[in-house]
């Protein structure tokens, strides 16, 4: 293992290269963080032994701190078994290519070596292999997308703010057009304008920037305290510096351009034009249209994001009342792993059995049972399920894939899972009895549908060996994936099926964590000895589950509420500029009796147009963007009118608020003081 991951211990030594003395023993290498934590970073540690689930061990090795393999903290040899269910697909299999083969070879080669074990093990018959890459199988494709969302996102945000910069910065050149005029007639060079228009800009960028750098971390840290622990690689998100010099430097480059761009038209332009202009001829109207066109391009990418946003925000809404099944409010949850101490079945069996009955006793405490998953934990069990009337139609390896759970009896009350026909299991069901199962509702209809399974009897694993027979069905239960389609599931009953690795479900009267000391206590007074790992609220793990939708969603929508103020801000400043360049224009009207609304209409007609030029990009431009988005949303359609309606009203309204307010301003303009200042 690791040599295939190109590592070695950093103390001692691993599993390949144990010695004689130590490879027929039980051994363990230790990570880091837990030699630290735990052990005090004693080197003299290797060859010592340590109890891991009641069983003696010896330490072989520690990893070094750079090696963090999925929050891993221990690694221990695997121990095949012969007598092991094939259909158990349960390992994960790590390979390095050798120099010049492809991953679709070495993917060709798996192939052929999965059929041949398909033909000498009936259970592998139809099973395949699929070949990842790395990277692809440690960061799954939804997490990718959505950082390919987020980095179109920034880009868009970027765009703006340097949309905006050239906009603020070019209405504020054009009003220096005359004292550059004065500086050149007055004999400055252009290289002495370009230091001062440059030296002017990188003063504003440069403390744009400095504020940057505090926000930023700021945010990094807000944002670590609200994300969860199945974001990956959580811990290593920081400020990397080429990505904020890469931010900085665009910035700047942008900055320092348009403060060239003054100082080549005043290079083209005799100086006594530009003093005797000034600002009375107004603009050119080549560069008032370059402005609006600047407007509209804030207000498409503005619109774009918010689309975007207001998408993503429809699928978390809808994804958050997704009905799983059960009841997941004043549940409990922990994982328990019955190990060497618990070796013999019916020692699990009364372990939980009585850990159930002491916990019941708990004030505050309707019910206790255990599964074995952790519902939203990301694992799932899953084998064949063939109905034994139809096995002359499938092949051996089973009729469809299911998911099932070993539970106890209390499982079904404590989750909240209707019965729909049949029974549950109870205590008198004996482990020599009659083999039971207890099916989903999909799965029900998929093996008999349009009958009653009641009493029917199925082949569970290959189609061979002894049934089971079904004693109800329940409502669809699905807790793995949170607004996934209903799954099919069977439910085992434990004292038949006792599973190593179980999770305690509790639940509750009121607030789950009231009880989460006293449910610990209980654990510790049956075995003290036994890990309780991950007790917490089961709310909790629903929160995780929606951990990367919820992501997107602030973000997305963080970005889009930024793109909104800078549509605003740029609008603002584009429309108080005209008001300046046409307050000669404006001057005569209103000493001619042009009423104040008609001024006001007059300029909102212009703020108006952008607008509407703008929005009509935008949402052209936002069909794609809402195909792209179609595999991230859950109950929600790329087609929805309600994200573009709502984003072009939003932006519409703020793109003529901005307006409006420099418009009020000019019909509050006094005429003689508009004529003198022209």
């Amino acid at each position: 293992f690791f040599r295939t991951l190109g590592m070695a211990p950093r103390l001692g030594a691993g599993f390949a290269d144990a010695t004689d003395a130590t490879r027929d023993v039980a051994s363990v290498v230790l990570g880091h963080a837990l030699w630290q934590r735990q052990f005090g970073a004693d080197p003299r540690i290797v060859g010592q032994d340590l109890i891991l689930e009641g069983r003696s061990h010896r330490v072989l090795g520690v990893m070094g701190a750079e090696f963090d393999f999925l929050g891993t903290e221990f690694w221990v040899p695997l121990q095949p078994d012969r007598g092991a269910d094939r259909g158990d697909h349960w390992l994960a299999m790590i390979g390095r290519l050798r120099d010049g083969v492809t991953l679709e070879q070495a993917g060709q080669d798996l192939r052929a070596i999965a059929a041949v074990l398909g033909e000498q093990h009936a259970t592998n018959a139809g099973w395949g292999v699929e070949l990842l890459p790395f990277d692809r199988w440690l960061v799954d494709d939804s997490f990718r997308q959505t950082l390919h969302l987020l980095f179109a996102a920034v880009g868009a945000l970027l765009l703006m703010a340097c949309v905006n910069l050239a906009n603020l910065l070019f209405v504020r050149n054009q009003r220096r057009r005359a004292e550059l005029g004065l500086r050149a007639a007055l004999g400055a060079g252009r290289l002495q304008l370009a230091r001062l228009m440059v030296v002017e800009v990188l003063v504003l960028v440069g403390l744009g920037v400095l504020l940057a750098l505090p926000l930023a971390q700021l945010a990094i840290a807000l944002f670590k305290q609200q994300a969860v622990s199945s974001i990956p690689r959580l811990h290593e998100v920081q400020i990397a510096p080429d990505v904020f010099a890469f931010s900085a430097a665009v910035g700047l480059l942008t900055g320092v351009l348009l403060a060239l761009l003054p100082v080549w038209q005043a290079q083209r332009t005799e100086p006594c034009e530009s003093l005797r202009q000034g600002e009375r001829h107004g603009v050119p109207a080549a560069q008032r249209r370059l402005g609006d066109c600047l407007v509209v391009a804030q207000v498409a990418l503005a619109l774009v994001l918010l689309v975007g946003a207001g998408l993503l925000a429809s699928s978390f809404l809808q994804l958050r009342q997704s009905d799983p099944g059960f009841d997941p409010e004043q549940l409990l949850g922990a994982e328990l792993q019955l190990g060497d101490r618990y070796a013999e079945p019916w020692q699990k069996v009364v372990f939980l059995n009585t850990l159930e009955e002491r916990l019941e006793s708990v004030p505050g405490v309707l019910s206790a049972s255990a599964s074995s998953i952790l519902p939203f934990s990301g694992g799932s069990l899953m084998n064949d399920v063939t109905p034994t009337d139809r096995v002359a139609e499938v092949q051996r390896s089973g009729l469809l894939q299911a998911h099932w759970r070993a539970v106890t009896p209390e499982f079904f009350a404590t989750v909240g899972l209707p019965l729909l026909r049949g029974r549950l299991f109870d205590a008198s069901d004996r482990w020599d009895g009659p083999r039971l199962v207890v099916l989903s509702r999909t799965l029900a209809e998929r093996l008999w549908p349009g009958r009653d399974p009641v009493g029917r009897e199925l082949h569970w694993g290959d189609t061979r060996g002894r049934t089971r027979i079904v004693a109800g069905v329940v409502g669809d239960y699905q807790d793995v994936q949170l607004g996934a389609a209903p799954e099919p599931v069977m439910f085992l009953p434990y004292n038949q099926l006792p599973w190593p690795t179980m999770t305690l479900l509790v639940r509750g009267r009121g607030d789950p964590d009231a009880l989460m000391a006293a449910v610990r206590d209980e654990i510790r007074a049956l075995d003290p000895t036994l890990a309780v790992a991950g007790l917490r609220p089961l709310r909790q793990q629903v929160a995780d589950a929606m951990a990367v939708p919820r992501l997107r969603t602030l973000l997305l929508g963080g970005f889009a509420l930024v793109a909104l103020l800078l549509a605003a801000i740029g609008s603002y400043g584009v429309m108080s500029a005209n008001v300046v360049q046409r307050r000669l224009e404006l001057g005569l009207r209103i000493a001619l009796g042009a009423p104040p609304q008609s001024l006001v209409s007059l300029l909102l007609s212009r703020g108006a147009g952008l607008a509407a030029t703008g929005l009509l990009i935008g949402l052209v431009a936002a069909w794609p963007l809402a195909r792209l988005l179609q595999g991230l949303l859950y109950g929600t359609s790329p087609l929805e009118p309600l994200a573009p309606v709502v984003g072009a009203l939003l932006l519409a309204m703020t793109v003529l608020l901005a307006s409006y307010l420099p418009a009020r301003r000019a019909a509050r303009l006094d005429p003689m003081f508009a004529l003198r200042s022209n």
